[in-house]
């Protein structure tokens, strides 16, 4: 029996939506993340995801600038595909 399908943060386009399952990283990036709002449970909404530059996202009714690198650590569950 498999789990709820999981995503990175990455891999989602604008108008998503995810819920935080787990964020992996060194522990400088882990600490700016918990310190940005990000934590297991968080819902969080892609706003922007080019194909170049940082992400934008938006948590905890926050709009952050995320590194790719930093966004590719963070696992999320529920992800909303398709439709906002």
């Amino acid at each position: 029996m498999s789990g709820p399908a999981q995503d990175f943060l990455t891999q989602l386009v604008v108008g998503e939506r995810g819920v935080v399952s787990g964020i992996t990283g060194e522990h400088g990036a882990l600490s700016r993340l918990s310190a940005l709002g990000f934590s297991i449970g968080t819902e969080v909404q892609m706003l922007r995801n080019a194909s170049h530059g940082p992400m934008i996202v938006l948590v905890r009714n926050t709009r952050v600038a995320l590194a790719r690198e930093v966004a590719a650590g963070i696992l999320l569950e529920g992800a909303c595909h398709g439709m906002p």
